[in-house]
């Protein structure tokens, strides 16, 4: 259980070094393999969004 742990923490931290936030870790949203590999999934539930510079209140969302 321990290394499903770690494998988990490595991917989230290796997600926001990419500047990806999942927002929704949850179980349903961890796979495990019959090896022990674990794996994040689902992260469609967040849109990407462009903020211009000079007007923030302006937020685009792409879909």
């Amino acid at each position: 259980r321990r290394w499903m742990a770690y494998q988990l923490l490595r991917a989230l931290a290796q997600c926001h070094a990419a500047g990806v936030c999942h927002g929704d870790v949850k179980s349903e949203n961890v796979l495990v393999t019959s090896w022990n590999w674990v794996l994040l999934c689902d992260f469609a539930p967040f849109k990407p969004t462009y903020v211009p510079d000079d007007q923030p209140a302006e937020v685009d969302y792409y879909f």
